[in-house]
C-alpha cells in the first residue's frame, strides 16, 4: 500500500489530495473507523466496473441493521430533505462516507471544501453535472469500543448546512435570487397597499418612509430577479460547454482504445 501524507487538517483536504495525486481507473473512498462492512465494496464496485454508474454510494439510512444515533439520523434526514427539495433530486443518503467512483468523475469534478462537508459537495456537484449515481444499501456498524467520532455535531452541522446553501445558490441562482426578488416585491406591494388603503398624506414623515420602503423593496426585488436570470443563463451556457467537452473527451478515449486494439491485432 502507498500512504500519502496531507498536512492540512480536514477530510475534504484529504479527498482533494487523493483526487489529485492518485492515478487509477476506480477509486474507493471509505471512512477509516471500521463502521462500514468491507465486504459491501464488491456490490459498490460492480456498477462502476460495468460502466452503468460513475459513482456508487452506500446508503446507510434505509439499510437493515444500520446503527446510528438519533441526532445523526435526524441531521442526515434534514440535510437530505433540503437537497431533494431545492434541487429536485431523489437521493437516499447525502452524507455517506462509503463511495466508489470512476476516473472520469474523480478527475473532472472540482472539490474545494476542507471538512466533513466533502460528501455534500461531491454528491450535489455530481448530480448537477449529470454524472450517473447508483445507491445501494450498506449497513452502518457501531464504532469500535473506546473510539470517538471526530464529527462535532453543531459545528460540522452548520458547515454542512452552509455548504448546501452555497451550492444551491451556485446551481439554482434563479430559484434563490428569483425567490428573494418575489419576497421583496411582495413586501413593497404590501407597503404601497397600506398607503393607498389609509389614503395617507405623503407630507407626513411616516407616510414618506413607507413610500420609500415600498419603492425600494420593489426596485430591489426586480434587481434580484434580474441577477437570478443572468446567473441562470450563464450557468446554462457553462453546462453546455462542459457537456461538449465531456463528449469530446469520451470520443478521444474511444479513439485511443480503438488505436491500441488495432496495434495489438496488427501482425508482427
Amino acid at each position: 500500500a502507498i500512504v500519502l501524507r496531507e498536512r492540512r487538517r480536514g477530510k475534504g483536504y484529504v479527498v482533494q489530495s487523493m483526487f489529485r495525486e492518485i492515478e487509477a481507473d476506480v477509486y474507493v473512498m471509505v471512512d477509516g473507523d471500521d463502521t462500514y462492512p468491507a465486504g459491501c465494496v464488491h456490490d459498490l464496485l460492480e456498477p462502476v466496473l460495468s460502466d452503468s454508474a460513475d459513482m456508487a454510494v452506500g446508503v446507510r439510512l434505509s439499510a437493515p441493521g444500520t446503527q446510528m444515533s438519533l441526532s445523526h439520523r435526524l441531521g442526515n434526514r434534514f440535510f437530505l430533505g433540503l437537497v431533494n427539495l431545492f434541487l429536485r433530486t431523489r437521493l437516499s443518503d447525502l452524507l455517506s462516507g462509503f463511495r466508489v467512483m470512476n476516473r472520469r468523475l474523480v478527475k473532472c469534478l472540482p472539490v474545494f471544501v476542507g471538512g466533513f462537508e466533502i460528501e455534500t459537495e461531491l454528491t450535489i456537484k455530481a448530480v448537477q453535472r449529470g454524472y450517473r449515481i447508483v445507491e445501494l444499501p450498506t449497513p452502518l456498524k457501531p464504532r469500535a469500543e473506546g473510539s470517538q467520532s471526530k464529527i462535532r455535531t453543531i459545528h460540522d452541522g452548520l458547515r454542512i448546512l452552509t455548504a448546501i446553501l452555497a451550492l444551491i445558490r451556485d446551481y439554482k441562482p434563479l430559484t434563490v435570487f428569483g425567490g428573494v426578488g418575489i419576497v421583496l416585491c411582495c413586501l413593497g406591494g404590501v407597503g404601497g397597499a397600506l398607503l393607498l388603503a389609509a389614503d395617507a398624506d405623503l407630507g407626513r414623515p411616516g407616510a414618506v418612509l413607507t413610500a420609500v420602503f415600498a419603492a425600494g423593496a420593489v426596485a430591489a426585488g426586480f434587481l434580484s430577479f434580474g441577477i437570478g436570470v443572468m446567473l441562470h443563463t450563464i450557468n446554462h451556457r457553462v453546462a453546455e460547454l462542459e457537456y461538449l467537452l465531456s463528449i469530446r473527451e469520451r470520443l478521444g478515449e474511444k479513439q485511443e482504445m480503438n488505436h491500441e486494439s488495432a496495434k495489438q491485432r496488427k501482425p508482427e
